[in-house]
């Protein structure tokens, strides 16, 4: 075999010196020459333990007589074609093996040349050579040449090394490649074109092209021209004097440009964020604006931090700080950013934004969210919609379960942004027991005590509340509520027996309107309840059921009225009977479905107690309704519409629905392996189980009523129904996320000029709340043939970014998004715009009214809509709007919109912004995928109420 011949044809012709080619063995002194000492050790291998396959005559050597032994390592791996021998003699522990392969071989013994011709090929140690036209290989100078169009695979390279010429000097693994081409793919895929010396994992270059542009050279869309590149693997590349060119257009020109090749997180100093007409403006009343001059460090692999800090001309400078960190395994994750604020004018501001979660077993869980910031600032300062819509919020929280039960601690801050008001909620703590049997006893085997079931709980919540400066609410007080409860139920069979205890105090301070004289009074309350009652439900036809009760109850107050002095109100029996009921309606189907069901589910409770004794006092206290005689009735109603669609063919019915509810894991995987047991036809205890089908049904529309209220002890004297305001909500699974409610104000009050209220009905629609989401495979649209299914799966655009494992922190910001709020940091999202197939869009809509009657002062109408759409014009084009329209105004309220070109290795894209406080942004970003920190920005920016822009 010739490939056998041409390393045997090495080795006797070896005369480099011993660490070159050969590890010394450990023997005496060698007095034969190289090609003796090849013989000799291999003629005085061992017999094979096996035979060899491979006989074939022009072998010099019989098979039978190579054989390895010892544990001897595998031979490198090599795209050169081995056949048994050749593998064992690579197996040769104290030798370094050569391979070669060529259509024919040329061996100068006196120069230790050796030329490869004809599809050449060298492999040794892991490193290959592989060539068009020839390798030559010179042995006295360990150093071997490729000529026409040759391929370096280099040991531990992921990327091989083309070129017009190369040499690798084999020992020093030093090579120089001319007109080299490889790639270094680190996150990105950069394609490097240049003359080159290489060293290991190193990479030195002059007059280099780089580019991420797959296009074969010279038919990249762009490219940077360095002078001079270094690249590190795994590492670093960094070029200096470096041209970007379009085509073969100069664009403009870096002294130097760095590009990061590691894996994961690193530290390092941020690459500002500044536009062309920050450098050079355009407009004397420009100003200018320049982010993120700062630096991160990654801590550790959990945690890291960041410093940097803003300039906005004529407006402010800012210094960020946050911190996150992210410890997976521990499920221990969150973070914090806090910006201070300098103003041009003086005086300074912050903000502050955390969010931070933590489980440290899995019956205990802590969260803690907060933010702050002061509303004036924010209000008038952001450029984020979003922003300006909310209010500030923080919030924290523990929950523990226990065996016995679970207990929740909760705390909660929110600032409204309009006026400053803020509320608090600390502490709110609950405590829920599980529910407890007695007398447990199996089906058969039961008595009239045995599972009887108790179960309780208590909950305290103190909630403060200081109105702003700019409140001009007239009934808007600064307040402290402190509430408490507990209760306790025992049920056997349907007979149960519950009991409640309500405490609260109330606080009002007083306060006077601004720009008013007049002082609004505070007050201070304490009351508290409690109730007994038994209640036994029996079931009559179907699903209707009756559930008479009696309960007991009484109350106290202790308020100004009474001298700050407890007074109790007198004992009250209440009687009351609940009827439930369902009706149902069945019409026949058309098109898709086979059967329309209208269900029907009204309720009546009726409810009667007799008056109570009491003595002035009380009947001062508690007024004419807390001891006169009660006497009411209350009607509710809910009804829904639902389709039943058609059987299915056999052959194209889907796998039936797994019935366990979701998230229950156990119940789950229970039903799946009864249904293929079932599937199967196996038996389990004699019965063979079936999954019954489940049937594909939709609910058209589901329309709950508020129920009302009529007392037949006021009707005597004036009017009995004492539902004053009827709502009414609407949801159907036809249109995606839709929710609608209005209500309606059902009487207009007057007082005639005795001072006596009169009312007459007169239903006015007061308050309408619609939400609902749209898009082009929605029912409604296919149904009209508008519509079609999205066939190619949304995906982000651009490239990944390394992300680094699960357990690690990530960076605090990305800086590829436009950021136009104050309080903390939004921008985290990955690189690129998300795309879909052609034609495809979302929208989602929110519709609020609020019309009040114009009897009421102070009080004005208000018609708002906002609505989020987002769109495919055509595959490279993504547009996204968020806008909000007032109809009382008839005006927009606020734009967001952003339209995004997605180019072969570029994505441009095109801001427009304008706030509800009038504040306004324009900004266009271009940005390279494969480094984010290349872009070219413009932007333009205007607060209201300030000079310049």
């Amino acid at each position: 075999m010739i490939r056998a011949l041409l390393l045997l044809a090495l080795l006797a012709a070896a005369a480099a010196p011993a660490a070159a080619q050969q590890r010394p063995p450990a023997q005496r002194p060698d007095t034969l020459s190289p090609q003796q000492r090849a013989l000799l050790r291999l003629r005085n291998l061992p017999a094979p333990a096996r035979p060899d396959t491979v006989t074939t005559a022009t072998d010099s050597i019989p098979a039978q007589q190579v054989q390895v032994t010892g544990a001897a390592a595998r031979p490198a791996p090599s795209q050169i074609q081995r056949d048994s021998i050749m593998d064992q003699l690579l197996r040769i522990g104290t030798y370094i093996g050569t391979e070669y392969s060529a259509d024919s071989a040329r061996y100068d013994a006196g120069s230790r040349v050796l030329e490869l011709r004809g599809q050449p090929q060298v492999a040794r140690e892991g490193n290959q050579l592989v060539a068009d036209s020839s390798i030559v290989y010179d042995e006295a100078r360990a150093l071997a040449c490729g000529y026409g169009s040759p391929v370096l695979h280099a040991a531990g390279q992921p990327e091989p090394l083309a070129s017009d010429t190369v040499c690798f000097d084999v020992e020093r693994q030093v090579g120089q490649a001319i007109g080299a081409s490889t790639r270094v793919q680190e996150g990105a895929t950069w394609n490097v074109r240049c003359d080159a010396y290489f060293l290991e994992d190193q990479l030195y270059c002059h007059d280099a092209l780089f580019s991420d542009c797959d296009l074969p050279y010279p038919h990249q869309h762009y490219a940077f021209g360095a002078k001079e590149l270094k690249v590190v693997r795994n590492n670093v590349m960094v070029g200096r004097n470096v041209t970007m060119r379009f085509a073969d257009v100069p664009v403009f020109w870096l002294p130097f440009m760095v590009q990061s090749l590691s894996r994961g997180r690193r530290s390092g100093i941020l690459m500002p964020r500044f536009g062309i007409n920050d450098i050079a403006r355009n407009s004397s009343s420009y100003n200018r604006r320049i982010e993120d001059v700062g630096f991160y460090w990654a801590i550790n692999d959990y945690m890291g931090a960041e410093l940097a800090m803003d300039w906005f001309s004529d407006n402010w400078t800012s210094l960020r700080g946050s911190f996150d960190y992210n410890w997976a395994r521990q499920f221990l994750r969150g973070g914090l950013t806090y910006r201070h604020f300098w103003r041009e004018g003086g005086g300074s501001n912050f903000t502050l934004a955390s969010s931070n979660s933590w489980q440290p077993d899995e019956r205990t869980s802590l969260s803690l969210s907060a933010n702050f910031a002061q509303a004036e600032f924010v209000r008038r300062r952001s450029f984020d919609p979003n922003e300006l819509n909310q209010s500030i919020q923080s919030n924290g929280g523990i929950n523990r379960r226990f065996d016995w039960g679970t207990i929740n601690l909760t705390l909660s801050r929110r600032q409204q942004l309009s006026d400053n008001t803020v509320a608090m909620t600390l502490p709110n703590v609950s405590l829920n027991f599980l529910p407890l049997t007695l007398f447990e006893a199996m089906p058969g085997e039961e008595r009239w005590y045995s599972n009887l079931t108790w179960n309780g709980g208590a909950s305290l919540n103190r909630a403060t509340a200081t109105v702003g400066a700019a409140n001009t609410n007239p009934q808007a007080l600064s307040r402290q509520d402190l509430t408490g409860r507990v209760n306790s139920s025992i049920r056997l069979g349907r007979l149960g027996w519950s009991q409640n205890f309500d405490f609260q105090e109330n606080t009002r301070e007083s306060r006077t309107l601004p720009g008013d004289s007049v002082a609004l009074p505070g007050f201070s309350e304490q009351r508290g309840s409690w109730s007994t009652s038994l209640s036994f439900q029996q079931r009559l036809i179907g699903t209707s059921t009756l559930t008479p009760g009696v309960s007991i109850r009484g109350d106290y107050v202790r308020n100004d009225s009474t001298g700050q002095s407890i007074v109790s109100g007198p004992m009250r029996v209440d009687f009351s009977s609940a009827l439930r009921t369902d009706l149902f309606g069945f019409w026949p189907g058309f098109g898709p479905f086979q059967r329309f069901r209208h269900r029907l589910s009204p309720s009546f409770t009726y409810s009667y107690s007799p008056a109570a004794r009491a003595d002035s006092l009380q009947r001062a206290i508690f007024g004419g309704t807390g001891v006169a005689e009660q006497n009411r009735i209350t009607i509710g109603l809910t009804q829904t519409f639902e389709a039943k669609y058609r059987d299915e063919p056999e052959s194209e019915r889907a796998a039936p629905r797994d019935t366990a509810a979701v998230g229950d894991t156990a119940q789950a995987d229970t039903a799946l392996a009864t249904r293929r047991t079932a599937a199967a036809g196996d038996t389990l205890g004699g019965v063979v189980l079936q999954r019954r089908e489940q049937v594909r049904t939709v609910s058209l529309l589901a329309i709950n009523t508020q129920a009302i209220v009529y007392d037949f002890v006021q009707a005597r004297d004036g009017y009995g129904l004492v539902t004053t305001t009827l709502n009414n909500s609407v949801q159907s699974e036809l249109l995606r996320g839709m929710q609608l409610s209005f209500t309606h104000d059902l009487f207009r009050t007057s007082t005639d000029s005795l001072g006596v209220q009169e009312r007459s009905f007169a239903p006015h629609l007061s308050q309408v709340n619609a939400s609902f989401s749209l898009n082009a495979n929605s029912w409604l649209f296919r149904v009209l043939g508008l519509g079609r299914r999205d066939t190619v799966s949304t995906q982000q655009g651009g490239a990944a970014l390394e992300q680094g494992e699960q357990d690690q922190a990530g960076p605090a910001v990305d800086r590829t998004e436009s950021e136009y709020g104050l309080i903390g940091t939004g921008r985290r999202t990955a690189p690129g715009s998300p795309r879909g197939a052609v034609g495809t869009w979302n929208a989602s809509f929110n519709y609020s009214l609020v019309r009040p009657r114009s009897t009421i002062p102070g009080v004005t109408s208000n018609q708002m809509l906002t609505a989020n759409v987002t769109f495919q014009p055509t595959e490279n084009w993504t547009v996204r709007w968020n806008t909000g329209y007032s109809f009382t105004d008839s005006e927009f309220a606020n734009h967001v919109l952003t339209l995004t070109r997605r180019l072969h290795d570029w994505d441009a894209n095109f801001d427009f912004v304008k706030a509800q406080n009038g504040n306004f942004s324009f900004m266009f970003r271009v940005h390279l995928r494969a480094n984010p920190d290349v872009k070219l920005d413009y932007s333009q920016s205007e607060v209201r109420g300030l000079q310049g822009r």
